[in-house]
């Protein structure tokens, strides 16, 4: 009778397991099933086509998950994503999304999602006032990749990353922005590889502390690859906390490849400079 009982159990837990995995792949095979590319090419994009003639009109029409992807072209706009999805530019020099003349951040993606950004140039938005940053990701639980991205002209940071718990940001460009060239601000477990900053007057990598909007603290950031700074200010730490000024959130687990020296100071003991 033990016997029976025994091999009751395990046979009905192997087919409990068994279940769960075919639910799991089910849940996969759906995933990738219902991912779609939509396509934005302003060369080709009137019926019979069923292609976009603008990056935003694709972005309202893309489901989570979906990706967006750019031919060449020069595209006058500025861009909402709120929700997750992959912006795939053509080349990074031959995808030109011009948010030269807009009041507003040139790409602004919110919300706690997953972002990819490849391969395009973001240029603006003009003008040294608050909303006009280049890339701006925000999110207490985002992700984002940007990769194979040149960020330039931008009337604030060029690339400016808030609250996020894991990022990736290779092979970028921010030049001549009003800001810092790339920022980020109460994020964490965030990779900068190959970066090139030049031209930017708050500096050309900023990691800052606040704790205002988001989580207060980043940590476990890494600096890799190889790397070029043109500003005088090449890469920089400033700690703070907005609730409590006195008793500044920390950046931890910080390490990087590039400079051989820091630079603190006891009359500016919020800032480290490398």
């Amino acid at each position: 009778m033990t016997n029976r009982i025994l091999f009751a159990r395990s046979l009905f837990g192997r087919l409990l397991a068994l279940f769960c995995l075919a639910g799991l792949a089910a849940v996969a095979l759906y995933s990738n099933a219902s991912a779609s590319t939509l396509v934005v090419d302003p060369n080709d994009c009137t019926a019979p086509s069923t292609n976009y003639c603008t990056i935003q009109t694709a972005i309202n029409a893309a489901a989570v998950g979906d990706t967006v992807q750019v031919k060449n072209g020069v595209y006058p706009e500025s861009l909402d994503i709120y929700k997750p999805l992959t912006l795939q530019g053509e080349s990074r020099d031959g995808v030109q999304i011009n948010a030269s003349t807009f009041a507003d951040y040139g790409i602004d993606a919110q919300g706690d999602f997953a972002f990819v950004f490849r391969d395009f140039t973001l240029d603006g938005p003009d003008g040294n006032v608050s909303s006009r940053y280049g890339l701006k990701v925000a999110g207490e639980n985002a992700t984002a990749t940007i990769e194979n991205v040149r960020v330039i002209g931008s009337g604030r940071t060029g690339v400016d990353l808030n609250g996020l718990v894991g990022a990736t940001v290779r092979n970028v460009v921010a030049e001549n922005n009003g800001g810092a060239g790339i920022a980020l601000t109460d994020s964490s477990n965030v990779t900068l590889e190959n970066i090139t900053t030049n031209n930017n007057p708050w500096g050309g990598v900023a990691i800052y502390t606040y704790g205002r909007y988001y989580t207060g603290g980043s940590s476990n950031i890494s600096l890799t690859g190889t790397n070029s700074f043109g500003e005088l200010g090449q890469f920089y730490i400033e700690v703070a906390n907005f609730t409590t000024p006195a008793s500044p959130y920390p950046v931890t687990n910080f390490t990087q490849n590039t400079f051989s020296y820091q630079v603190t100071n006891t009359l500016m003991p919020a800032y480290t400079f490398y």
